[in-house]
């Protein structure tokens, strides 16, 4: 296929599936998994929705999601194809099922075990972002571009995970916003609005956003700096080190977060 038309198939798709998402907005109630983590009948219902439509786009292809993330065969295919669909059929299902409008519907697509493309729809905002390697990225059909200098400290923004206070030691000059999606707080990265970001969290919160923010020119490493393996995150484990994403250009000497776990920036390494 086309890679124009394929990024416009994946977008579309990821669209309809928001706007059913819509139906239940607010309206749900979140229930706890065996894991800790939340899911109501939106999530099972958007993640069916995505498989259906997406699995028939790139015959062949493996598909991973939150709702189903246990299935010993399904995570086998996923790391031997060549493309891999990973989905958040609902990321920030907490912010969803409260009626707070900054979840999204996230569909990331791996090709050799590296993020290719991406797109993130929050129809609450009215938002999309999506991309595809060597086309660029975008936000509601206008190319964005990652932060490359430090903005002034009254604007100069990081956004963490919405429990970061829980492992992270923050002593950072600038402000810090908590929005409870983390394909929003990366989605920002994304088109400059913050610095930086950082995420502790798994494959399906970052598939996505990795391929928008570096076709915005941008990097998604460990906090160390290190690259992540992303075959080896399909089977849904928490990422650590966390997850950093800003522009190469900014890189982790001017903030100092320390975590229990190990010393955190708000971006990686340039190095």
């Amino acid at each position: 296929m086309d890679p124009k038309q394929l990024m416009q198939k994946m977008l579309k798709i990821t669209q309809e599936a928001a706007q059913q998402s819509m139906k239940y907005f607010g309206k749900v109630r979140a229930h706890l998994k065996a894991d800790q983590s939340l899911v109501t009948k939106a999530d099972e219902e958007i993640q069916g929705l995505l498989f259906l439509n997406l699995s028939g786009l790139i015959p062949n292809s493996g598909f991973i999601g939150e709702e189903n993330r246990d299935d010993s065969n399904t995570l086998a295919l996923a790391r031997r194809a060549e493309y891999t669909w990973v989905v958040d059929p609902i990321d920030g299902t907490a912010v969803f099922s409260s009626g707070i409008p900054t979840f999204g519907i996230s569909v990331g697509l791996l090709r050799d075990g590296l993020p290719f493309a991406g797109a993130i729809v929050f129809p609450a905002l009215g938002l999309a972002y999506y991309a595809l390697k060597g086309l660029g990225a975008f936000k509601n059909g206008e190319l964005i571009s990652v932060r490359k200098v430090l903005p002034p400290l009254d604007g100069d923004y990081i956004c963490l995970s919405r429990n970061a206070h829980q492992y992270f030691d923050i002593v950072y000059p600038g402000k810090i916003l908590i929005f409870g999606s983390t394909t929003y707080n990366f989605s920002l990265v994304a088109e400059g609005a913050v610095v930086g970001a950082i995420g502790r969290s798994h494959v399906w919160d970052h598939a996505a956003t990795s391929a928008i923010i570096c076709e915005a020119g941008g990097i998604v490493r460990h906090q160390d700096g290190s690259e992540i393996d992303w075959c080896k995150a399909l089977n849904g484990e928490l990422i650590l080190p966390p997850v950093t994403a800003a522009s190469p250009q900014l890189d982790r000497k001017s903030t100092r977060l320390n975590s229990s776990h190990s010393s955190v920036s708000r971006m990686p390494s340039s190095a």
